[in-house]
Parts: structure tokens; sequence; C-alpha cells
């Protein structure tokens, strides 16, 4: 099994950063002071952002454990406790971002909707691999 995880959080990463930096121009360029969902939607979308960062190292060494299956299982089960721990974390941040979905200008709903489909996909690959990695025939492999 061949897991795409790094470019996935790279793509969730750089959709997280148009949606903050979005905000943050028009903040800047508009004479209305932002309203309070829009900048939380950029904190959360920032949030998302640093939890995909942190996740891509992980990413690097499971794709890693996909090309060399004499590995420990042990530490592939270490790395994908953490990476399941950064989705978890996206997970709440996307909940709230869904939440205030209507509530924020139309760029930002586009970008929680694309933020929204990457972390769905990241959060299936992972859990794939979690089933995968505890199959007991993996060692026949």
């Amino acid at each position: 099994m061949r897991l795409n995880l790094k470019q996935m959080i790279t793509t969730l990463a750089g959709a997280a950063l148009v949606g903050t930096g979005s905000a943050a121009a028009t903040m800047a360029s508009s004479s209305d002071p932002p309203t309070y969902l829009s900048v939380r939607a950029s904190a959360l979308l920032s949030g998302i952002q640093r939890e995909a960062a942190e996740m891509t190292p992980d990413a690097e060494t499971l794709g890693m454990f996909s090309r060399n299956l004499h590995r420990s299982w042990e530490s592939q089960a270490l790395c994908l406790e953490r990476v399941k721990g950064h989705i978890n974390a996206v997970t709440e941040r996307v909940a709230e971002l869904r939440r205030i979905h209507d509530s924020v200008p139309s760029h930002q709903q586009e970008v929680i909707d694309e933020v929204t489909s990457h972390a769905a996909q990241i959060a299936a690959s992972t859990q794939a691999a979690m089933v995968f990695s505890s199959s007991p025939n993996i060692e026949s492999i």
C-alpha cells in the first residue's frame, strides 16, 4: 500500500495558507472592521496549516515504511498514532470551520470547502493505513 499522505498534507497546508492570506488581504484592504467569525476562520486555518506542517515528517516516514516492509511494525504504529493525533486536531478545527461556514466571506467559504475535502482524504488514507498495519497477515507480505 503506497500512501501519498505527504502530497495530500502539502495540499491541505497550501489551501489553509490561501485561506489565511485571503482573509488578511481582505481585512487590510477593507474599510469595514473584520468580523469576528472571519478572523476566527483565519485563526483556525492557520492552526490547520501548523498541524499539516508538523504532520509532514510523519507522512514522509510512513512513505518510507510503505516502500520497505522490513521496518518495525511498532515504529510504524507509533508514527500512525502521531498522524492520527494531528488529524484529530485538524478535524476539530474543520468542524468549527463548518459551523461558521455560512457566516464568513465567500472566499473563506471556498477555502473551507477545499480544506474539508483534503482533510477527509487524509483521514481516510490514514485510517486505511492503520487497518492495513493492524492486519494479522502483514508479516506475510
